[in-house]
């Protein structure tokens, strides 16, 4: 079978015991049995303490509540324009200002010397890449690391932040750690706790809101899913980096870039290669949907393009809008075949030529 892009979760049959264990509790929600054994299990992958972590409902929840809980409304953020909607909206919805910065052609991520001028950083990791923290550790301000696809790459990263990070990763379908839907928060204790009152509604130790917030709890059928894809999470590594070592191989002589993260090992659940020109992707596409083969533009645009964040204040995006134009997204999912790997990059060839 010749692969689409499917999200891959665990089965009915892996999940009945956590099921069985909400039953037994009769605890649906409210940071629950579940809830707390996923933050004990994360909490060494991280290599931090429970009270360094948060488990959010979503990922635009999750930054949302990071960016709401530190400096002051109408605080300019800087965020990369080349990225999901979801980073820009969940800066709109923490009433902070957001500005539009470039891209490097090297890393896809924003330049710390670019940044230094705003109140606040949302910087994005894209396409699992590992947070560049220590390079931006001279730069004032917090600085909120949009790590949606970046679980693999992010373990053992706790020691290596600062008290002005925090770090989220997305739990989504479509994520390498996937609950159905959910985030992480990993970040200092203070800022932590605050975006756990904020995420109750503003409750700290009563039923009664010392400030805005939301209800971005996680269900503990999410921590069920996560639960059991934690349990298969070595064996999905292993296949997962095996199958990146022969797509490098394929690839680096024809002079495609893969996602940086990518290109160091790291699992993301998605390939992305950028090509020399638009017209080589489009071949790529037409190749590829001919062979059964499903593609994705993931950041088809930078959001400076969108109609939702043309009036933001931006700088000059050249970077930004060759990516957009030139990148393509490739099945790479758990059920992509070391032989549907062989046959991409045969195709690939092609394209490129």
């Amino acid at each position: 079978m010749v692969p689409v892009m499917l999200p891959a979760l665990p089965t009915a049959e892996i999940l009945l015991p956590y099921l069985q264990r909400i039953d037994e509790s009769h605890c649906y929600s409210n940071f629950g049995p579940l809830y707390l054994e996923c933050l004990d299990r994360l909490a060494s992958y991280f290599d931090v303490e429970t009270s360094n972590l948060l488990l959010v409902a979503n990922g635009t929840l999750a930054l949302q509540a990071a960016i709401s809980t530190v400096g002051s409304e109408g605080d300019i953020w800087g965020l990369p324009s080349w990225t999901f909607a979801a980073t820009a909206h969940a800066v709109g919805g923490a009433q902070r200002t957001p500005h539009l910065v470039d891209v490097e052609p090297d890393t896809w991520c924003m330049s710390p010397s670019a940044a230094a001028r705003f109140d606040g950083n949302l910087i994005v990791s894209p396409f699992g890449d590992r947070p560049r923290v220590e390079e931006w550790g001279s730069v004032p301000g917090p600085k909120v690391f949009d790590a949606a696809s970046c679980f693999d790459s992010c373990a053992a990263i706790g020691p290596n932040l600062s008290d002005e990070m925090m770090v989220m990763i997305s739990m989504h379908a479509t994520k390498a750690l996937p609950a159905g839907e959910g985030a992480i928060l990993i970040g200092p204790k203070d800022w932590i706790r605050r975006a756990q009152v904020w995420s109750n509604f503003g409750f700290s130790d009563r039923r009664v809101a010392d400030f805005p917030g939301s209800n971005a709890k996680l269900s503990e059928y999410h921590c069920a899913v996560a639960l059991a894809s934690m349990d298969g999470w070595a064996d999905r590594l292993r296949y997962e980096r095996s199958r990146i070592e022969v797509a490098l191989t394929l690839t680096e002589p024809l002079g495609l870039q893969s996602a940086p993260g990518f290109a160091q090992g790291f699992a993301s659940n998605t390939w992305n290669i950028t090509f020399s020109s638009p017209q080589n992707v489009r071949v790529a596409e037409r190749e590829l949907e001919s062979q059964g083969f499903e593609t994705r533009r993931w950041w088809p645009v930078g959001l400076h393009e969108m109609e939702a964040f043309r009036a933001l204040k931006r700088d000059r995006l050249s970077v930004t809008e060759r990516l957009a134009a030139t990148t393509l997204g490739l099945p790479f999912g758990p059920h992509v075949t070391e032989g549907n790997v062989w046959s991409l990059g045969a195709i690939l060839e092609f394209a490129s030529r």
